[in-house]
């Protein structure tokens, strides 16, 4: 087998707020189907915070997890691998010039 395929390398979810305001964002995080976290968080401006670790959960090895993230009806969801070759995922929350609200996903790639 593949080295990548037998490395666990533990994520760390970060959300930050690019908004000059309070925001609450909801993270819900799935680990092999059953939810493992389930929280929310009040983010204020220009601020950023860690919600969650892979390992939290001890994983038995890989494991693919589903984040998906929710600010006002906005959700997105990312699959992310513990043996995926990318750096921590952070979410950013924005918003447009007209005012509406966006998520962004970002991770380094190795």
């Amino acid at each position: 087998m593949d080295r990548a395929e037998n490395t666990h390398d533990p994520k760390t979810v970060s959300i930050e707020s690019n908004l000059d305001r309070n925001v609450t964002v909801h993270v819900r995080i799935r680990m092999s189907g059953e939810v493992v976290h389930n929280e929310s968080y009040l983010l204020e401006p220009e601020s950023s915070r860690q919600v969650y670790n892979t390992n939290t959960d001890d994983p038995d090895g890989n494991e693919a997890f589903a984040v998906v993230i929710t600010v006002g009806n906005v959700t997105v969801e990312e699959g992310i691998a513990t043996n995926q070759c990318i750096g921590d995922p952070t979410y950013s929350i924005s918003e447009s010039e007209s005012g509406e609200l966006g998520i962004n996903f970002q991770a380094s790639v190795c």
